[in-house]
């Protein structure tokens, strides 16, 4: 599957996909064949009740707060959609809220911040 410049390289097939997280990675089109400088890595989940959703992006956020964060976070909490974005020395990285999903996207690499932003242009949720 693509997104946008990016291919799907690999993903997980839970058994039951309402009770645990579906990762997969993504690897820029024009990038190189082994290491993780073009790769994305996205988690995604389905809640049924608005509240888990919230939940989910507080404990993301609560969780990355612990590290040096950068400056140029941003967030919208309590929202519909809510998201979280932040810097920090080790990756980009960006929780959301879509309806009853719930995402994450995180790169690490020296062209982390282009390579999330491209993705999450091109990403459809």
């Amino acid at each position: 599957m693509l997104v946008g410049p990016f291919r799907r390289s690999q993903m997980d097939h839970p058994q039951e996909v309402r009770n645990e997280l579906i990762e997969a990675q993504y690897r820029f089109s024009g990038g190189t064949v082994s290491g993780d400088e073009d790769l994305i890595f996205v988690t995604a989940g389905i809640y049924d009740n608005p509240n888990d959703l919230q939940e989910a992006v507080d404990i993301v956020q609560a969780e990355i707060s612990h590290f040096e964060v950068l400056p140029g976070d941003q967030a919208s909490l309590n929202t519909k959609p809510s998201f979280f974005r932040t810097i920090t020395p080790l990756e980009v990285f960006m929780a959301w809220t879509r309806g009853n999903y719930y995402f994450t996207a995180s790169a690490r690499s020296k062209k982390a911040e282009k390579n999330l932003d491209r993705f999450m242009e091109a990403f459809p949720y």
